[in-house]
Formats: structure tokens, sequence, C-alpha cells
């Protein structure tokens, strides 16, 4: 969840900013790549996309880069969840690897325009220490001091840029799955604080 409040007024200098998100492969079983083993039998190793919509992502970059907001922010589903179906990598494995391509495709295309993301359903199966690792080769938020509510710092987070605060509450910190997003009491009470 992305929230943006104004918090002084309106700077003579007008900006923007961009709300993009989803741009995921299919995380289907028929999209699994498959190696074969000596015996015959198959090893799931990844997705045949990669994890990544890689064409969508390179537009949209791109479009960004030429568009020059101050800010963009990702809503989630940023790559494909890892499924029991890939069983020659876990969790972590896979979802660096596509992390690291995000990573790349945006740092190549956006001109390194500030971008600020929160897990969605499919990063919800990423290790926290995973999704540090990606979030800090990133542009914006890399070098954003990690607030938030405790023990959540870099999943929900805010920072003020001009006259607006922008807002990041992860709702899969106390999710029981990806499917349950849910919002943590420590998450709700530091958001009031973010108002006050």
């Amino acid at each position: 969840v992305l929230a943006a409040a104004l918090v002084s007024p309106v700077l003579a200098q007008s900006w923007k900013y961009i709300v993009m998100g989803d741009m995921r492969g299919d995380n289907k079983p028929a999209n699994v790549l498959y190696v074969m083993n000596p015996d015959e039998s198959k090893t799931g190793i990844g997705f045949k996309d990669k994890g990544i919509t890689e064409w969508a992502l390179k537009d949209l970059a791109t479009a960004i880069k030429n568009e020059g907001p101050d800010v963009v922010l990702v809503v989630g589903d940023l790559v494909s969840k890892w499924i029991p179906e890939i069983n020659g990598k876990d969790a972590d494995t896979l979802m660096g690897e596509e992390f690291a391509l995000w990573t790349q495709i945006w740092n190549q295309y956006s001109g390194g325009t500030p971008v600020f993301p929160v897990r969605g359903n499919q990063e919800w199966i990423a290790s926290n220490a995973k999704w540090f690792e990606f979030i800090q080769g990133l542009p914006g938020i890399g070098s954003l001091h990690l607030n938030g509510p405790p023990g959540e710092e870099g999943l929900s987070y805010s920072f003020h840029y001009k006259n607006v605060l922008f807002v990041a509450i992860d709702q899969y910190v106390g999710a029981p799955s990806a499917d349950s997003p849910t919002i943590t009491p420590a998450a709700l009470a530091w958001l009031q604080e973010q108002f006050v």
C-alpha cells in the first residue's frame, strides 16, 4: 500500500511522480523452464520468461526516463513468485535472480530515476534479507535511511519529497499467506505517527 499526503503548500515549481506495478512474468506451471537429468527426470530451474515481462519493464523504464518524473512508486508484483514446480532452486535463489534482472533493466533503461517499491503477493515468498538486498541496489530507496515500524523497517517506510510525505505499508509482514494481506498493529501505530 502506498499513500501520499501534502505536507506543505504547493511549491512554485511543479514536479511529478509515477505509480506503476505488476510487471511480473507468467507464474503458471506451464511457464516453468526444465532441464533433463541423466535419469530422464526433469528439474524445474526457473521461468521461461525469467519471471519478468521484460519488454514491458524496458518500455516502462524508457518511457519514464523520457517523461522525467522525480520519483517512481512501484506497488508490488515486480517479479514472479517461486512455485513448487521449480524444484531445482529455493525461493530466495530464484527471487534473487529475478530481482537482479529487474534491477539491471531498471538501471539500464530508466536513466537512474529514483524508485520506491513495496512488496506484492509475488515478493512475499522471498526472505526479508533478499528483499533488502534487492532494494539496496536501486536508485531512490537504496539511498533512503530505512525507517518504519519496529521490526519492519524498509518493508514499510516513509520519506518526504519536496511538499509530499510518501508512506509505504507492507501488507505481508504478518500475513499467513500471499493471499491474506494484513497490516500489523505496529504498522498501524507507526502510520498514525506519520500524520501527526
